[in-house]
């Protein structure tokens, strides 16, 4: 017996990907990073020290942090721009044998603060939703994300990719996307007698999927949206926090555009569907528009 409701469902998620996303119009400001991936084999211990010796065979350089939300905005389909610093970029050097990583050397780079400018201004008036990737690397400082929050929230959403637990400095954003850590870290600390509350929480819980709540979710009914994970195999989580906040902005601005407008649902949906591909692949990754659509085939 065909399940009606379900096959209404997908029509609907299918249609959302082909025919509203490609109008998505998301800005991503924050901490771009180069990830570099260096693939080879072991063989031997070091004569030197008990330690493996790393015969590299070839490197990849991949576009990282908030520029792999931007990759991944784009490959399903929708129209993506950026506000990044200008200067050098923080690498990340991840070594690898197989699907496996043995060790990873980090590059650092502290940025300064960004600022409101006038192609920032421009950019504000294009999108439809905007999102702020922090890496914690300098780009998203207080001032400009209280200036940027202010000057958007009025007619546009604002969805955030935390970093830590200490989040004052995005009071006024629609929606934060921390991991599981994050969220304990915030909703635990003692040190301050009031917590920042925001509209809707995307959680992302690792294995166990990902939740959607409204308001502080101290109770089973702040809970709008749960679903375990679609992963069918794990290979590497890097950059699976890029793909979720990447699809959930694009299909919360494809809603701007459409009749019932904003379905935050709908997107936390496509955003678990979207994780569940990019954790198969190897590396920094994206899912596309067609690899979304067999996910909403699948059901």
């Amino acid at each position: 017996m065909i399940d009606e409701a379900r096959v209404n469902e997908r029509d609907k998620l299918a249609h959302l990907v082909t025919e509203q996303l490609p109008q998505a119009k998301v800005l991503v400001i924050g901490d771009p990073m180069i990830d570099v991936y260096h693939f080879g084999r072991v063989t031997k211990l070091s004569q030197e020290a008990p330690v493996p010796v790393f015969v590299e065979d070839y490197a990849q350089r991949r576009e990282g942090g908030a520029m792999n939300v931007i990759k991944n905005l784009r490959a399903i389909g929708a129209q993506a721009e950026g506000v990044f610093p200008r200067s050098a970029w923080t690498e990340k050097h991840r070594f690898l044998v197989g699907h496996q990583q043995i060790f990873r050397v980090d590059n650092d780079t502290e940025h300064e603060t960004l600022h409101l400018e006038t192609e920032t201004r421009e950019l504000m008036e294009w999108c439809d939703v905007a999102v702020l990737s922090d890496y914690g690397k300098g780009s998203l400082g207080a001032d400009f994300c209280q200036a940027f929050i202010g000057a958007m929230q009025a007619t546009k959403p604002v969805i955030v990719d935390p970093r830590g637990g200490n989040w004052e400095k995005y009071i006024g954003a629609t929606v934060i996307c921390p991991n599981e850590h994050e969220w304990a870290e915030h909703v635990t600390d003692r040190s301050r007698s009031a917590r920042p509350v925001f509209p809707y929480q995307l959680l992302k819980l690792g294995a166990a999927g990902m939740q959607l709540g409204a308001h502080r979710v101290v109770s089973d009914k702040d809970v709008i949206w749960k679903s375990h994970t679609r992963a069918r195999q794990v290979f590497d989580v890097t950059g699976a926090g890029d793909t979720v906040i990447a699809v959930f902005a694009a299909a919360a601005a494809a809603g701007v555009h459409s009749k019932g407008g904003t379905n935050f649902v709908d997107a936390a949906e496509l955003a678990n569907m979207a994780a569940g591909v990019v954790v198969g692949k190897v590396g920094t990754a994206t899912c596309s528009r067609e690899e979304l659509l067999k996910e909403i085939e699948r059901g």
